[in-house]
């Protein structure tokens, strides 16, 4: 049988639903007019924001370097990550045997990508950066996220061991980098977030967000006031409708 042939009742009371068609919209954030097409005219802090972003790509750069060329010297530590991981993947050994790899060229093939993927993540920075400068609020974002990231980093590497097989001269230089990355991020968050960038960055003013937050709050009281009414016009009609009803002749 379909359910759609009971009768339906249509005397239930339906709850008040809230009506947010026409609710207030934040302030937009972002330049109203785009990217700038460069730097010029950006406030002092925001080049001193991106030169910092950028030193801090160089540094990514440089350390891959390093650890590549130390890995040249003395592969004993990245040698032995591999042979674990070729223990421990069955699947990646079976592809090293069928290829006829030794694990000379998986060590080499491991040292070359991961200073390739250091590259190409400072690459993308490089252009975060770029962006960010002239008002990409999302690249901004993007780069604050991975400055704490960095901060984290450097903080852990004061408190980690080294490994005991790399040349020490290059855990130095590598130590060095990775600290100062870390710090020169985090400074270049400071000087993005230095209220003065606000009308170059697009954020809102605080009248605009005044104005919005009343308006919001507004709203919300407006709304309130339909749900109870609402309700007490659902409980008197239920009331009237009790009243109403004939009582049983049997009584």
């Amino acid at each position: 049988m379909n359910a759609n042939n009971f009768p339906q009742n249509t005397n239930v009371q339906q709850p008040p639903r809230p009506v947010n068609d026409d609710m207030p919209k934040p302030p937009k954030v972002g330049r109203p007019d785009g990217l700038a097409p460069n730097l010029k005219g950006a406030p002092e802090d925001v080049r001193f924001g991106v030169w910092a972003w950028l030193s801090v790509c160089a540094m990514q750069v440089l350390d891959a370097i390093v650890i590549f060329v130390a890995n040249l010297v003395d592969d004993r530590s990245l040698r032995g990550q591999v042979t674990q991981q070729l223990k421990d993947d069955a699947f990646a050994k079976n592809v090293m045997e069928q290829q006829n790899l030794s694990t000379d060229s998986l060590v080499g093939m491991a040292n070359f990508s991961m200073m390739a993927m250091t590259v190409l993540a400072a690459g993308v920075c490089a252009l975060l950066t770029w962006r960010a400068g002239r008002g990409g609020n999302y690249s901004r974002m993007f780069l604050n996220v991975g400055s704490f990231y960095l901060a984290i980093t450097a903080v852990l590497m004061l408190f980690s061991q080294a490994p005991e097989t790399l040349p020490l001269g290059f855990l130095i230089i590598s130590g060095i980098l990775t600290i100062l990355s870390g710090v020169v991020a985090i400074l270049g968050v400071y000087f993005f977030s230095r209220p003065a960038n606000g009308t170059w960055l697009g954020w809102p003013t605080e009248e605009q967000m005044r104005e919005y937050t009343e308006a919001l709050q507004k709203k919300q009281r407006e709304e309130k006031k339909k749900r109870d009414e609402a309700r007490e016009k659902a409980q008197k009609a239920k009331a009237d409708k009790k009243k109403a009803k004939p009582e049983d002749p049997g009584k």
